[in-house]
């Protein structure tokens, strides 16, 4: 995070938060047209581990797995404490261990 420009965008006020938050749904759209690099995980089974859950005789909750698509490729955590930004322009994205080749 040192050899960025910027700070985490959380410690930032409400107002340049939002513009941060605006300004990194372009670049959150771009990262899920790219191909991820070579090593990237591919997401949880979601439907296998909620049919695990229910099977286990666990409590029924109204759970929802959307039907495949189109497979993207996902930071993981993509909150403002992992954007460094300057007044409000990202400059930076950080914490990459949770990304994952994501099919749903």
């Amino acid at each position: 995070m040192t050899l960025m420009p910027g700070d985490r965008l959380d410690s930032s006020g409400a107002d340049v938060r939002l513009d941060g938050l605006r300004d990194s749904a372009t670049i959150l759209r771009q990262l899920h047209g790219m191909q991820p690099p070579k090593g990237v995980p591919s997401a949880p089974d979601d439907a296998l581990i909620i049919r695990r859950y229910q099977d286990a005789g666990a409590p029924q909750l109204p759970l929802i797995v959307p039907p495949a698509s189109a497979p993207v490729f996902c930071h993981g955590d993509w909150t403002d404490g992992n954007l460094l930004a300057v007044a409000g322009r990202i400059t930076a994205v950080v914490d990459w261990e949770a990304a994952q080749w994501v099919t749903h």
